[in-house]
């Protein structure tokens, strides 16, 4: 699987010299976000989590200027992962 095809690539966003990445596709997709967590693992730990959802919440212009959010996470296995959120352990 190619995940860049999931990926949009917005030159000039949110200025000009800036290329942002927007996976918000590959997030919509089971079979990607499978691949991604799985592959590239991309899970967060939850303070990262957090974050980005405090994020993506707010409403375009309540937070003034550059933000970077820190997110982390990714040491576990999916076997793991999947055994952890069926509560099995």
């Amino acid at each position: 699987m190619e995940l860049d095809n999931f990926i949009r690539h917005i030159p000039g966003f949110p200025k000009e010299g800036i290329l942002f990445h927007d996976i918000m596709p590959m997030l919509q997709d089971a079979e990607a976000l499978r691949y991604a967590v799985d592959r590239l693992k991309l899970v967060l730990e939850p303070s990262g989590a957090a974050t980005l959802a405090w994020l993506l919440a707010q409403r375009e212009g309540a937070v003034a200027g550059p933000v970077v959010a820190v997110l982390s996470g990714g040491n576990v296995e999916w076997e793991g992962l999947q055994t952890l959120l069926a509560g099995k352990a």
